[in-house]
């Protein structure tokens, strides 16, 4: 189980004894939530390595969207006849709560998503800022972001709260992109999705060029995935609607890659891409490790409660840097010694990733190409099939 904020919510469940006992190794590190005996317990039994600081950043979740796309599989609603008042104090109660929980002192970065958050009333923004700026230190050059469906129909929010607004046709999302930019200069940040269904190399370069007229700041790439349940998966299922092959995504890909680059946008993550100092702090909060309090319906967070004794039993928490923590997890994986050199050099997926060009392998570690990052997904899901199969080997050697 992950050290969220949805502990909070376990229902009441048989203490159990054999937790307690159950033999864990030096590096496994354990906290138990309960208040009582015979309430929720729970038993986090992977390395703690989260950085123990008073500062976080934040998520909250607007799950109302005016209409569903067809591939979104997220927690999200038809927006009718929402109760905005209710909302709001439902999104300001849990934040004060959580904020208080965490023991957090400073914010240093607030993030709307959903959902569709620029539907939500400039009250419920504000509103959810001044309680941060409350409880925590949330200093004046603190990054805030609220995602957006650009349309015309929501200007008059752009300029209330100096905030995005949403439309549905191309003309007037790249009109409303402009006008934010004019009221956001260097902080306006654009999501391009490819693979999408009929789509071509050629119809993706000119939404690349496109983009690239109206946004030079950040632009993040998404492929569109199908995701069960949704009602994209069941038209591609049933041979309704039909998706690029992997190699045309991945040139899809590769294209992009090329064409922000030779304009200036440099690649700080695998599907991000900014110029000068407009990378999300934000999302790079995600991506070292740090602290973040998940606000809303459909939000998670990952944080070490305040010690206040009500919830935190048990726990040995320690911080290290990533080439040390890297060092930690890999023993995990190779209680025999082995090195990550040692682990992949034989194995043939690795051989063929590498002479396709996808994959290095050296004794310093494993790391995928420029080339690989269009398929890191795939490469990461071969890698670790074949880490499971080593550690099965290893537990049927113990067991035996």
């Amino acid at each position: 189980m992950r050290v969220e904020t949805l502990f909070k919510r376990i229902l009441p469940l048989p203490f159990s004894e054999t937790s307690e006992k159950r033999h864990l190794p030096r590096h496994i590190s354990r906290i138990l939530f309960h208040s009582k005996k015979g309430d929720a317990c729970r038993t986090c039994t992977y390395p703690l390595h989260l950085p123990v600081k008073d500062e976080a950043t934040l998520y909250l979740h607007w799950p109302y969207c005016k209409q569903i796309c067809s591939f979104c599989n997220f927690n999200k609603y038809i927006s009718k006849n929402v109760d905005h008042n209710r909302m709001r104090k439902c999104l300001v109660t849990e934040t004060e709560t959580l904020l208080k929980l965490s023991g957090v002192k400073k914010i240093s970065s607030v993030y709307f998503g959903g959902g569709t958050p620029s539907l939500a009333e400039p009250s419920t923004i504000s509103s959810v800022l001044e309680a941060v700026s409350t409880i925590c230190y949330m200093p004046s050059e603190a990054e805030v972001t609220l995602e957006a469906n650009p349309t015309s129909a929501e200007t008059e929010k752009l300029r209330d709260l100096l905030l995005l607004g949403r439309d549905n046709t191309i003309r007037d999302s790249l009109r409303a992109i402009q006008a934010a930019r004019s009221i956001f200069p260097g902080k306006v940040s654009i999501d391009l999705m490819f693979g999408r269904p009929q789509q071509t190399l050629e119809d993706w370069y000119k939404e690349l060029l496109k983009a690239l007229s109206v946004c030079d700041d950040h632009i993040s790439l998404y492929q569109l995935t199908l995701e069960r349940g949704t009602p994209l998966y069941k038209n591609v299922i049933s041979g309704k609607q039909s998706l690029p092959d992997s190699d045309l995504v991945a040139e899809m890909y590769q294209l992009a890659v090329e064409t922000l680059t030779a304009n200036g946008f440099h690649r700080y993550e695998v599907a991000n891409f900014a110029k000068s100092d407009a990378e999300s702090r934000h999302n790079l909060s995600y991506w070292t490790g740090s602290q973040y309090i998940g606000v809303g319906p459909g939000a998670h967070g990952r944080f070490i409660p305040s010690g206040n004794g009500d919830g935190l039993r048990q726990a040995r928490v320690q911080t290290l840097e990533p080439n040390q923590w890297m060092k930690e997890n890999w023993k995990i994986f190779s209680p025999f010694g082995l090195s990550l050199y040692d682990a992949f050099k034989d194995n043939q997926d690795v051989k063929d990733l590498i002479q396709h060009g996808l994959l290095s392998l050296t004794k310093r570690g494993v790391k995928a190409t420029p080339k690989g990052l269009s398929v890191v997904d795939s490469i990461i899901s071969k890698l670790l099939l074949h880490l499971d199969g080593i550690n099965r080997t290893v537990l049927e050697s113990e067991t035996y």
